[in-house]
């Protein structure tokens, strides 16, 4: 069978039964109904502007924890009944957080790295 596209400019993050989470853009993330394919965006006002890097569902089922890109990479859980949002970390100014998991405690894993500001100049190629 050909591949079928369910939703344009969206990249999947996680899993829930039947409903996929996804970010729309860089900025809206959503649930699509893996049955219909129909989208339905989740309401998270309390996020501050930038890019939405990761998202996963928190295995209480009432949160998502959600990376932002900005100044500092931020993780915040954001409440889905309310789209209240609550920083829980921040990555130090220059390190950058891999893509995220959410253990069945709630505990957040992901692989961090650091940059550290070196540059160098290799003369004669480009």
């Amino acid at each position: 069978a050909a591949d079928q596209l369910v939703l344009d400019d969206a990249r999947l993050e996680d899993v829930d039964r039947a409903r996929l989470l996804v970010v729309r853009g860089d900025r809206t993330l959503g649930w699509v109904t893996a049955a219909t394919g129909g989208f339905a965006p989740i309401r998270a006002p309390g996020l501050p502007l930038g890019a939405i890097v990761a998202a996963r569902r928190h295995p209480d089922g009432r949160a998502l924890i959600v990376l932002v890109d900005g100044v500092a990479q931020r993780f915040y859980r954001v409440e889905l009944a309310t789209g209240r949002a609550t920083l829980v970390h921040e990555l130090a100014r220059g390190d950058t957080a891999g893509r995220p998991a959410v253990l069945a405690d709630g505990r957040v894993v992901f692989r961090a790295a650091t940059y550290v500001g070196d540059l160098y100049e290799e003369a004669g190629r480009f």
